[in-house]
């Protein structure tokens, strides 16, 4: 994908996002992406997920974007929670240490760590309900 878009081309709806990433793949591309596990998601945050944030400048000014985004995971709260699984709770259980912290403090911490990942949208939580929604939406095609 390339670097980043003109301003007047950014998107601001979270679908025009994914149409673009989709125009700029291959029909072979999207195959691949199809077949990728939903967990595996998570190791794309970096690649594809950093590609989001610069094309559609999530770091500096696309707020429409962002508000889009944001939307999205308060219109639809079952996101949160799937995002988290794919991209913060493994992350977050290893940081779990010892025995003792797993059971009723644990659950606190992943509470407090669960509440702290969506008290705001920003560019990482943007890029990854992107790529998500990408995926999710090739997943309802019929072959």
């Amino acid at each position: 994908m390339p670097d980043m878009l003109q301003n007047e081309n950014l998107p601001s709806e979270i679908g025009d996002a994914i149409q673009i990433i989709f125009s700029k793949w291959s029909e072979e591309e999207k195959q691949a992406f199809s077949m990728i596990e939903m967990i595996e998601l998570n190791s794309l945050k970096l690649t594809l997920g950093l590609d989001i944030r610069n094309l559609f400048q999530l770091w500096s000014g696309n707020q429409k974007l962002l508000l889009a985004c944001q939307r999205e995971t308060e219109e639809h709260p079952a996101l949160k929670e799937i995002l988290w699984k794919i991209f913060y709770l493994s992350s977050w259980e290893e940081g779990l240490l010892d025995e003792e912290k797993r059971g009723e403090r644990a659950k606190e911490e992943e509470k407090i760590a669960f509440d702290e990942v969506f008290s705001e949208m920003n560019a990482y939580l943007a890029s990854e309900l992107i790529i998500y929604m990408a995926w999710s939406s090739l997943q309802k095609k019929p072959e």
